[in-house]
């Protein structure tokens, strides 16, 4: 798995799904980095899938983490922050964007080269800017995440602890 950050309105995208997206964020090559996400099949060295990963504005990706339980397919996990209104949320703790950036987590699953989105949201409080860098998958494959945040609203249980996806 490898993610990073581009500008270029030729980066390659390829496989199927919810989650692939081919369209850099307007204006492409114009100061305006956009995440992406790229999975290679460790056998054969090909590329699986790759995929342009938030809205309209600069992206920056954390760290992923993969956990592969499952025998046919497999969850990644992904932090990291969105200056983009438009950041596509999926089942979101948080639909909207709070400050001038705020954090995201994203879970996706593959299976082969299809990538679906299973939730996509914002973390963050109004007025600062915040990132998760880290994420890592324990044993219980319950995903756990570190960001950093000035006023992260924690109201609830939920928003302060997220939780694995049952399959």
């Amino acid at each position: 798995m490898i993610s990073g950050i581009t500008d270029s309105a030729n980066f390659p995208v390829s496989g199927s799904g919810s989650a692939i997206d081919a369209s850099c964020g307007p204006p492409c090559n114009s100061n305006n980095w956009d995440s992406y996400l790229t999975v290679v099949n460790s056998t054969t060295g090909a590329r699986e899938v790759s995929t342009f990963v938030g809205g309209d504005d600069w992206e920056f990706p954390g760290r992923l983490a993969r956990d592969r339980s499952a025998i046919a397919f497999s969850y990644l996990y992904q932090g990291g922050q969105s200056y983009s209104a438009n950041f596509p949320p999926v089942n979101a703790l948080q639909a909207t964007r709070s400050g001038d950036a705020d954090a995201t987590f994203s879970i996706y699953r593959l299976e082969g080269n299809t990538l679906e989105r299973v939730l996509s949201t914002f973390i963050g409080g109004p007025g600062e800017n915040e990132i998760a860098y880290g994420v890592d998958v324990d044993q219980s494959t319950s995903p756990k995440f570190s960001m950093d945040h000035q006023k992260f609203p924690t109201q609830t249980r939920r928003t302060r602890q997220m939780k694995g996806l049952e399959s």
